[in-house]
């Protein structure tokens, strides 16, 4: 009788592999269409003659040196139709990104090889964002923008804005700093799950100048934990829970 953890002879491995009893490097290449050769470069073996159970194996240079860039930005969002350029070993590749934030995966040559990222900024110029080891496994490299582009225009700054608004905006942080928060207000709008909705506004400064306001709905459940602040130090535990209950990281 077969049991759960064990798999026909002639059934294919999943790729990575967990090695089991009796495994051999010989037996696991045959089954898996490979060289012992090959398995010993892909998984960095000095000895092939040992195995242990439960070590993991890679069968294929797709998940032995495979790699893959995501980008984001600050609310954690995919960043759709960004120009990139990536370089490894003597290779380069050029495109945007899809809709998923997400770039075709690649592979590199070996654990040892060098990838490189650039993106391509708004007034068309190249900046490497990423330098990077492929080393061993495939990887995700994420990259997550400190810049949040919104749709809006400028509008031009009263010549009188500029007049004092130095010392003006002193006081006013330093105000605002002094002042305890505003009990936060009924949500509303559609709710979005990981996905707030950003909303922009005209609005006018101190001094008259225009000020663009940017706004993020926050999760309900997050306001509700808000409420419950009382002043007191947050423990490492507190923000464990708190992050279980958002569904994110803490």
């Amino acid at each position: 009788m077969t049991t759960m953890n064990e798999s026909h002879p002639n059934s294919p491995l999943p790729d990575p592999y967990g090695v089991r009893r009796g495994d051999t490097l010989s037996k696991i290449a045959a089954r898996c269409g490979r060289t012992v050769a090959e398995l010993m470069r892909f998984n960095a073996l000095a000895n092939g003659n040992r195995l242990a159970i439960g070590q993991t194996l890679y069968l294929s240079e797709s998940t032995a040196f495979g790699a893959s860039v995501l980008f984001l930005d600050p609310l954690r969002h995919p960043i759709d139709k960004l120009r990139y350029r990536v370089a490894f070993d003597e290779c380069k590749q050029e495109g945007a990104t899809g809709a998923d934030g997400l770039i075709p995966p690649f592979i590199t040559g070996s654990a040892r090889s060098r990838i490189k990222v650039w993106i391509q900024e708004a007034g068309g110029a190249w900046q490497e964002v990423a330098h990077v080891s492929s080393d061993y496994g495939h990887k995700l490299v994420t990259l997550t923008s400190t810049a949040l582009v919104v749709a809006s225009t400028t509008r031009q700054m009263p010549s009188d804005a500029l007049h004092d608004l130095g010392s003006t905006l002193q006081t006013a942080v330093h105000a605002l700093t002094r002042a305890q928060p505003a009990v936060p207000g009924a949500t509303t709008g559609k709710s979005s799950k990981n996905n707030p909705a950003v909303k922009t506004q005209q609005t006018k400064g101190l001094k008259g100048q225009p000020i663009v306001k940017i706004e993020v709905d926050l999760p309900q459940g997050l306001l509700d934990l808000f409420g419950k602040y009382s002043g007191h130090e947050i423990a490492e535990e507190d923000w464990r829970e708190a992050a279980k209950q958002l569904e994110c990281e803490p």
